[in-house]
């Protein structure tokens, strides 16, 4: 049985040393595959100092595999937690820095299709995309394929090669695991599958859009943390206009998707949450790409929410309006309708609203709306929110004289206090000016 467990410094140098045939390496191996042999706390070490091995030593491609596939069979059987599994993961990751494919490729493991990979998998492969190789290869990869000469290998893979594992590891994670409930597992999927999409072909891509945008709706029920809901998203329609158009199947989903973007762009923004801040920067960027895309219609959707007679409904739809609005085509009849939708919300003049309002009816002013017919509404609004606000602040002033009537009367017995407090309040609402008593 593989002893190297004393933990020293000493021991740990003379370990770094094994044989370069990975003899150690392999009996450590073996003996993880049966429950008990090894105490957890000797395969944690055991683990840290394979790490470093890996990391400092180069290995055989034979044994990478021999030790990829004990980790996750090690994974599958014997679930470990914490600090355990951080280290299965670290190993895998080692290993990845070497061998990406080596790992990522269990992710469609034939053998377990139908049940959900290791947590500590999922994770490795998660953070290898973010790695410099593969980073640079999900974001730009078609980039560099097209622009390679005849002769020239620039990558060890064809496009078409590469097109068919990500469509395989596309099916696989999110076609046939039951990725429906609100866990680090499904997460970490969502973050592999925003890679994936821009490496594979727009026609391709464009025919999985009905059944990812079903998976997706499934997952905002689920109440999954909106960060990767809305990060998917993104990612999903920034490979679809790399084309330039987002095809038949995006179109008739335009309306779930829209409605699942709003979901997400109401949530609550906490700035000590980059979660919640990044959730809302990529909504609106996929608000954006939508409106690129889909003009007319994306401009109907808002409108629609616009008009909604919930006043947070209408607070979210100026909030995308304005940050869409200059790729809104400004036709004639866009403006007309935008007006119209725009004095609804007027009219109605919901509190909750002013300020989301007041920054949209800017981009309407800097876009010659005033000059419109209808202008003279909005105009007429504006002074009606100044003369409120001067009416507001003139009463505050007022409140120092005020307050001496009020202390001199309570010093005569104060019979007419409560009188005069409902006074004030009507006061301080704006939209009355009486006079004290």
């Amino acid at each position: 049985m593989f002893t190297v467990m004393v933990v020293s410094s000493e021991t740990a140098e003379r370990d770094l040393e094994w044989d370069a045939s990975g003899r150690n390496i392999e009996i450590f191996m073996d003996s993880l595959q049966v429950p008990g042999e090894l105490s957890a706390e000797k395969v944690l070490q055991t683990l840290k100092l394979l790490e470093t091995k890996i990391l400092n030593h180069k290995m055989t491609t034979p044994l990478c595999q021999k030790v990829t596939n004990s980790i996750i069979n090690y994974l599958r059987i014997m679930k470990p937690e914490g600090e355990l599994e951080e280290m299965c993961t670290a190993v895998l990751i080692a290993l990845g820095s070497y061998c990406p494919g080596m790992v990522t490729i269990k992710l469609w493991d034939k053998f377990h299709n139908f049940s959900l990979p290791p947590r500590s998998l999922l994770m490795a492969v998660g953070k290898l995309s973010f790695g410099q190789v593969l980073n640079g290869l999900a974001i730009s990869a078609r980039k560099h394929l097209d622009l390679r000469r005849e002769n020239e290998e620039v990558m060890d893979i064809s496009a078409e090669s590469l097109s068919i594992k990500a469509c395989q590891t596309l099916r696989v994670l999110f076609n046939r695991w039951p990725l429906k409930n609100n866990s680090k597992v499904t997460e970490q999927a969502l973050v592999v599958i925003g890679h994936l999409f821009f490496l594979m072909p727009s026609p391709k891509l464009k025919n999985q859009v009905n059944w990812l945008t079903r998976r997706l709706m499934t997952l905002t029920e689920a109440k999954l943390d909106p960060f990767y809901i809305s990060q998917c998203i993104y990612k999903l329609l920034g490979a679809l206009a790399v084309s330039g158009s987002g095809g038949v199947n995006l179109a008739s989903q335009l309306e779930n998707i829209v409605d699942m973007l709003f979901k997400q762009v109401r949530e609550k923004v906490n700035s000590s949450d980059p979660h919640t801040v990044q959730n809302y920067s990529f909504t609106l960027k996929a608000f954006y790409t939508l409106t690129k895309l889909y003009n007319e219609q994306m401009v109907l959707l808002l409108r629609k929410v616009l008009e909604s007679t919930d006043p947070v409904k209408v607070a979210s739809a100026l909030q995308v309006f304005t940050y869409v609005f200059w790729e809104v085509s400004q036709t004639e009849k866009v403006k007309s309708d935008v007006m119209n939708s725009v004095i609804i919300v007027i009219q109605e003049d919901f509190k909750l609203v002013r300020v989301a309002l007041l920054y949209f009816l800017e981009r309407l002013a800097q876009c010659g709306y005033l000059n419109l017919p209808q202008g003279n509404v909005i105009i007429n609004y504006l002074i009606k929110l100044s003369e409120l606000n001067s009416s507001v602040q003139r009463n505050q002033a007022g409140e120092g004289v005020e307050g001496w009537r009020v202390r001199a009367r309570l010093r005569g017995g104060g019979r007419r206090k409560d009188s005069w407090k409902q006074k004030g309040k009507k006061r301080r609402g704006g939209w009355h000016d009486e006079e004290g008593p």
